[in-house]
């Protein structure tokens, strides 16, 4: 009988942890920075042709003192574009630190593969990549 009551506490005291541990933000528990290493800044795509050109997000890793921006770009129509894409590092409260445009040539109907390397802001907390415009290449 003993051992029946232990284990339904053990069970008991073990559910209640794990709901504890869902509710507490754990990069604020642990510690982790939320652009470190062992997580990743969030990537947020804007982009004002999502039936044109798809943007898929590959990854933004921080280095010591530059990020690098990895990401596709489908081009879903049949001519080729010029893009011009804006890289942005936003601080937490969501503001612009650093804003880099570069120009992207897609072919149509096929997806370009771009990575870009720009020098890491201090307090950047997301990673934001912007469609601006695109021009048909004749």
């Amino acid at each position: 009988m003993a051992s029946k009551v232990k284990l339904a506490m053990g069970g008991i005291i073990g559910a209640v942890m794990l709901v504890a541990l869902f509710f507490i933000p754990t990069n604020d528990f642990f510690g982790i920075d939320s652009h470190s290493s062992e997580s990743p800044p969030p990537i947020v795509v804007l982009n004002n042709h999502p039936d044109d050109f798809e943007i898929n997000p590959i990854s933004c890793a921080t280095r010591s003192d530059f990020i690098e921006f990895q990401f596709d770009i489908a081009n879903k129509l049949d001519k080729d574009y010029l893009l011009e894409i804006h890289l942005v590092q936003n601080n937490i409260d969501d503001q612009n630190l650093s804003r880099q445009a570069i120009l992207v040539k897609t072919v149509a109907g096929k997806t370009t593969f771009e990575n870009y390397i720009m020098p890491l802001e201090s307090n950047m907390n997301t990673c934001v990549i912007e469609l601006k415009s695109s021009d048909e290449i004749n």
